[in-house]
């Protein structure tokens, strides 16, 4: 069971801090924490101090931190057991491509150990220095074009990726981080990120996102990894939202369990901007229950009654430029018209406004 324990970080992505110390933990604890080391992209700071470690399971838990990208602190001094030489000198090779690791506590008697071990947490704390926060490594392109969608930039009003390899370069929780992003966002209108492996977990946090937004109106998410637990979420999502005018996630790799499309037609009932909809789905009944909904609302928008609203005519729009000071508009001219008398009195009233 400590070993059990030892093994639970590797997807853990809340835990930023391991304090365990004073407990004989032993070489085998050791080793399934350097393993879980190696998927774990949260852990920030480790302490494991005064306990029953050999140079076997220091070397494990630097073998784990070298191929770690977050731990910015790991101490491991005090242990009962004297770490034997052949060990020490091993542990300066383990860290070398760790560009984390900032501060390091380690019981080392080869003053040379000492020195490279020091010039790696050396370099990373220059890093570190010159803006690379808690040892991180700069943001990519990828990752601060995201960060720009998340911060509203209005530079952006629509993204395209089809296949990217730097997205699907990113780390998961990057990926999921990007599916947020969008969740106050006024700019983006459109979405079409397509074969880029996106999984569940993106879903999930697009189909949070869709709650909120009320700019997005075209969403393509074809070609993907989604299950049906993803398709739900973006579908739940869209039931709460009121711009989303085409959504598509066909040609997932996953197949859609049936229990789960018969689900989505009432995720989408109270939605009435969804016009145009593609989804794989087997079964017939939930076809036409998806076609109903957006047919209705296909209809309302053909009779112009585009979000609840009717479409304002080309004579009430004009106007709504002059209330904008519209700059292209510098006189006006009306004599006679019939289509600015056809306008309803509250709407003449607003024209004079």
């Amino acid at each position: 069971e400590k070993t059990k324990a030892g093994s639970a970080f590797a997807n853990n992505t809340h835990v930023k801090t391991i304090k365990m110390v004073n407990l004989h933990l032993d070489d085998n604890f050791a080793q399934a924490l350097g393993k879980a080391f190696e998927t774990n992209e949260t852990l920030e700071k480790v302490v494991l101090d005064s306990n029953a470690f050999t140079g076997e399971g220091i070397r494990a838990l630097f073998a784990g931190t070298g191929k770690n990208s977050t731990i910015a602190e790991l101490q491991v001094r005090h242990q009962s057991k004297v770490m034997a030489s052949t060990d020490e000198e091993t542990l300066p090779a383990l860290l070398e491509s760790n560009k984390s690791l900032i501060k390091l506590g380690v019981d080392t008697r080869n003053q040379l150990v000492k020195m490279r071990l020091e010039r790696i947490t050396g370099i990373n704390r220059d890093a570190a220095k010159k803006g690379i926060i808690k040892g991180e490594r700069k943001r990519t392109d990828m990752e601060q074009y995201f960060d720009k969608i998340a911060a509203n930039d209005d530079t952006i009003d629509a993204v395209e990726l089809v296949g990217n390899a730097r997205f699907m370069g990113l780390k998961n929780s990057e990926k999921t981080k990007a599916g947020s992003a969008f969740a106050n966002n006024t700019h983006v209108k459109t979405i079409k990120m397509v074969n880029l492996h996106l999984d569940d977990n993106f879903a999930q946090a697009l189909g949070k996102a869709f709650e909120t937004n009320e700019t997005l109106e075209k969403v393509v998410l074809d070609s993907n990894a989604f299950t049906g637990e993803g398709i739900r979420a973006l579908f739940a999502g869209t039931g709460k939202n009121s711009t989303i005018a085409e959504l598509q996630v066909r040609h997932q790799s996953k197949v859609m369990a049936s229990t789960d499309e018969e689900t989505l037609p009432a995720l989408l009932e109270s939605n009435k901007s969804l016009i145009k909809l593609g989804v794989d789905t087997r079964n017939q009944l939930v076809k036409m229950r998806l076609e109903r909904i957006t047919g209705i609302n296909r209809d309302a928008a053909k009779k112009g009654i585009i979000k609840g609203e009717r479409k304002r005519t080309d004579m009430e729009q004009y106007f709504d430029k002059i209330a904008a000071n519209d700059d292209t508009i510098d006189a006006v001219e009306l004599v006679g018209n019939a289509r600015f008398m056809g306008l309803k009195n509250s709407e003449k009233t607003k024209a004079g406004s």
